[in-house]
C-alpha cells in the first residue's frame, strides 16, 4: 500500500518552454518527465531540465503509462494549445482537434491516476463548445454559440463526478447537442467513466503573485487525495494596498537602451505606428497641464504659443544623456504596443499580456530638457526639437495640425525651423525613439528567472527569435505554478531550485560559464 506522504512523480504535459516547470522546480519539486510533441519545445526544456525525463510525443499516444510503470504519481501539470479556444483567433476557423486536447488530461489520469493535477488554460476554455464544420475544410469551423460551454460541462463532469450516460455523454445534453456527439472523441473512444477527482477553477491575474505581467489565465486544481483543494493568496496587488504594489514592467526593461530616433529612419514608420506613438505621448508624455505649441528664434526665448489639448500624468526617468545638459535632461518612457486597439501602457505597470508573435511591444522613450538649457543648444537640436512639433501637431494639433481620423501626411525635414513643444513645468520635448522589447525582457516580463537559457536547445543549436518569442508568449507564468503547487502540494518539497548554469563558447574556442 502506497504511502499518503510518500513523493511520487512529478510530470509536465504540454510542456513547452517550461514555465511550469520552471515554477514547480522554485517551489522546491523536481519534475521529473515532460511530454510534448514539437522538438523544439522538447529540446529548450531539456536544455534547462537536463534531469527531466523527456517524451518527444504526440500526448493522446504518448506512453507515459510505460514510463511510470505503476509507480505513484503526485502530481500533473498540464497546460494544453490554447490558440483554438482563445478570442485572440477572431474569426479564424477552430481545428476541433487542437479543442480536444484537454482530453488528453483525462486519458492519462484514468491511466496513471495521479493525486493532484493543474491545468492552465485561457479563460475562454469555460466557452467550450461544438464547432460547426466548413465544407470545404472538416474538422475546421465557427463555434456554436447557443451551445457555449457545453463541452466543458462534459469535461469538468468526466474528471469529476458528474452524471453520464451509457455513451459517454452527461446527462443533460442539449438536443441540439447530440448531432455532433457522434463525432466526438468522447464518445467515438468510449471515454464513459467518471473518474471522481475534485474539482475546482479560477481565474487568476499574475501581477497578483509577483509577476511582472498581468497575464490572466484560467487554472484548474483537481485531486483524488480527499485533501482540500487550496488557492495561493495573493502577494501583490494593483493599487499596493495591504499588500506591495504590483511590479512595473520598468522592473524588466533596459530603459538605458532607447534604440533609434523615430526621425532617423531609412523607412519611416508605419502610419499606425506613428499614430500610437503619437497617441501614447499624448497620454504618458504631455502631462498634467496642457503643453503648448511654441514659437521661438534660435537664440531668443521669446515663447508664445497656443493649447494642444489634455493629456494624462506620467513617470518620470531622469537620465544623464549629454545632448543638451546632463543635468538637465529627462526621458519620459512608456511602452506602445503592437496589437489590439490599445495605445500603450505604463512602464509602471505590469507588462500587458504578452503574445506569440514578435514585434507587439515598443518602448518609446522621448527626451526632454529644460527651456533654459534649450535656449543654448545648437541648431541641430533645435531643428530635430521642430521636427518633433512637426509630428505631434500631425495628431492633435488644435487649429494647426490635422484630425487623428484622417490620413497622415508625410512629415518633412525642414531646414527652417520656428515650433517646439513646451510642457506645463517649462520642458522642451527634444526627441522621439522607439525600440522593440528584447527577448530577453520578454523573457523576464513573463517571470522567467535570468539564468533560465531560451536562445539555444540542448543540442547548442540557436533558436530562431522568432520561435523565442512564441515559446515565451505560450509558457506558463513560473509564479502561478510555483503558487499553486506550494499551496495544493506543500508535503512534495524537496529542495530550493538551483539555478540553471549556461556555459558558453568564446571566439577563441575555450568555453566561459555565463
Amino acid at each position: 500500500m502506497q504511502d499518503k506522504n510518500e513523493r511520487g512523480l512529478v510530470g509536465d504535459f504540454f510542456c513547452g518552454a517550461g514555465g511550469a516547470s520552471v515554477g514547480i522546480e522554485e517551489f522546491g519539486v523536481k519534475v521529473d518527465f515532460a511530454v510534448n510533441h514539437d522538438q523544439t519545445a522538447i529540446r529548450l526544456h531539456s536544455r534547462n531540465h537536463p534531469s527531466t525525463y523527456h517524451m518527444t510525443e504526440d500526448i493522446f499516444t504518448s506512453e507515459v503509462e510505460r514510463f511510470v510503470a505503476g509507480r505513484k504519481v503526485s502530481l500533473i501539470w498540464a497546460s494544453p494549445d490554447c490558440t483554438h479556444f482563445s478570442k485572440a483567433k477572431g474569426k479564424t476557423p477552430r481545428k476541433q482537434g487542437i479543442r480536444m486536447l484537454p482530453y488528453a488530461v483525462y486519458f492519462h489520469a484514468a491511466q496513471i491516476h495521479p493525486e493532484v493535477i493543474c491545468m492552465e488554460n485561457v479563460a475562454e476554455i469555460q466557452g467550450w463548445c461544438p464547432i460547426e464544420d466548413r465544407e470545404d475544410v472538416p474538422g475546421f469551423g465557427q463555434p456554436v454559440k447557443s451551445l457555449t460551454g457545453i463541452c466543458y460541462k462534459c469535461f469538468v463532469a468526466h474528471m469529476s463526478h458528474g452524471k453520464l450516460e451509457p455513451d459517454g455523454r452527461i446527462a443533460d445534453t442539449p438536443a441540439e447537442c447530440r448531432r455532433f456527439c457522434d463525432k466526438c472523441q468522447v464518445v467515438r473512444d468510449g471515454y464513459t467513466k467518471c473518474l471522481g477527482y475534485d474539482f475546482d477553477s479560477r481565474e487568476l491575474c499574475a501581477a497578483d503573485y509577483g509577476a511582472p505581467t498581468i497575464r490572466k489565465r484560467w487554472y484548474a486544481v483537481i485531486r483524488s487525495d480527499h485533501r482540500a483543494i487550496r488557492w495561493p493568496k495573493p502577494t501583490n496587488s494593483k493599487d499596493g494596498v495591504g499588500l506591495p504594489a504590483w511590479v512595473p514592467a520598468s522592473s524588466i526593461l533596459d530603459l538605458d537602451n532607447y534604440g533609434q530616433s523615430i526621425f532617423d529612419r531609412k523607412k519611416p514608420l508605419a502610419e499606425n505606428t506613428q499614430r500610437r506613438i503619437a497617441m501614447g505621448i499624448r497620454k504618458y508624455v504631455l502631462n498634467g497641464e496642457e503643453p503648448f505649441i511654441v514659437h521661438v528664434n534660435h537664440s531668443g526665448d521669446g515663447f508664445r504659443g497656443q493649447s494642444v489639448n489634455e493629456p494624462l500624468p506620467t513617470m518620470t526617468r531622469k537620465l544623464g544623456m549629454g545632448l543638451v545638459s546632463t543635468k538637465t535632461m529627462q526621458i519620459e518612457q512608456f511602452l506602445t504596443k503592437f496589437y489590439k486597439s490599445g495605445i500603450g501602457q505604463s512602464i509602471e505597470e505590469p507588462l500587458h499580456t504578452i503574445t506569440t508573435s514578435p514585434g507587439h511591444f515598443g518602448l518609446v522613450s522621448v527626451k526632454t530638457t529644460d527651456k533654459g538649457s534649450f535656449n543654448q543648444a545648437d541648431r541641430a537640436v533645435l531643428e530635430r526639437a521642430h521636427q518633433v512639433s512637426q509630428f505631434l501637431m500631425l495628431y492633435y494639433g488644435s487649429d494647426i495640425g490635422q484630425s487623428i481620423d484622417k490620413p497622415l501626411r508625410t512629415i518633412v525635414t525642414k531646414d527652417r525651423f520656428s515650433l517646439i513643444t513646451v510642457l506645463h513645468d517649462g520642458r522642451v520635448l527634444l526627441d522621439i525613439h522607439l525600440r522593440m522589447l528584447s527577448v530577453e525582457e520578454l523573457k523576464r516580463g513573463n517571470g522567467f528567472p535570468d539564468d533560465y537559457d531560451i536562445s539555444h536547445d540542448s543540442r547548442w543549436h540557436r533558436i530562431p527569435t522568432s520561435e523565442q518569442v512564441a515559446k515565451i508568449g505560450n509558457a506558463v507564468v513560473p509564479s502561478m505554478s510555483k503558487a499553486i503547487v506550494s499551496a495544493n502540494c506543500p508535503y512534495l518539497y524537496q529542495h530550493d531550485r538551483v539555478p540553471f548554469v549556461q556555459v558558453s563558447q568564446q571566439q577563441n574556442g575555450q568555453f566561459s560559464f555565463a
